[in-house]
């Protein structure tokens, strides 16, 4: 494999797997020190719902996108995952009705 290759994914229908929502998520961090950053990190890719985190710059500090069974599932990982072990200071989440890809060759 080439260096500058990381790696290769492989795109799943959401829906075919039972999470048929993808919840787009912007997470504001109360406290940005580096080790509580890098905790947050590991929570959010452990996570079974979360597809893809994103370290931003900008109004918030991290983007996620999860897919969920539904509504209360959602509720659930807000509660359970995405706001502890410590407090997070804003969660926004933008809800995706369609989505396209474009294969690359």
């Amino acid at each position: 494999m080439q260096e500058w290759i990381k790696g290769s994914v492989s795109l799943v229908d959401a829906s075919k797997v039972g999470r048929p929502i993808t919840i787009m998520v912007q997470v504001t961090i109360e406290n940005e020190r580096l080790d509580l950053l890098e905790e947050d990190k590991q929570r959010f890719v452990t996570c079974p719902q979360v597809q893809q985190v994103y370290y931003v710059t900008g109004d918030f500090d991290f983007l996620l996108v999860i897919n969920v069974r539904d509504m209360a599932e959602y509720e659930a990982l807000t509660r359970e995952t995405l706001f502890l072990p410590r407090e997070i200071s804003s969660l926004s989440g933008t809800i995706g009705v369609d989505a396209k890809w474009r294969s690359r060759k």
